[in-house]
């Protein structure tokens, strides 16, 4: 399956703008950027088990499917959408 035409083709904009919260835009950029859950959560102030649960939501809501690694999936899906995760709240890659 080529994932990228899988979140191309299937709208997932909509999915970023209607169902993530801003919380889980933060922790998926983050994400993104290679932090640490330890390193997430020393960012936004909140503990690892919560930056667990973020992370479990983000992939339930984007439908990663099964035969795909979810981590470099989630990796390819910020960068399709990493204009749209800024514009909603999201961190850049220095923390910012």
């Amino acid at each position: 399956m080529d994932i990228r035409s899988y979140f191309e083709s299937n709208k997932f904009d909509e999915v970023l703008t209607k169902k993530l919260t801003r919380r889980e835009v933060e922790i998926l950029s983050l994400y993104a950027s290679g932090l640490t859950y330890k390193e997430m959560s020393d960012v936004l102030m909140i503990s690892e088990n919560t930056v667990k649960t973020h992370i479990n939501n983000v992939y339930l809501k984007i439908l990663i499917p099964e035969n795909t690694n979810p981590k470099s999936t989630l990796y390819l899906f910020y960068s399709i959408y990493r204009v749209e995760i800024m514009k909603m709240g999201g961190y850049l890659k220095n923390g910012k």
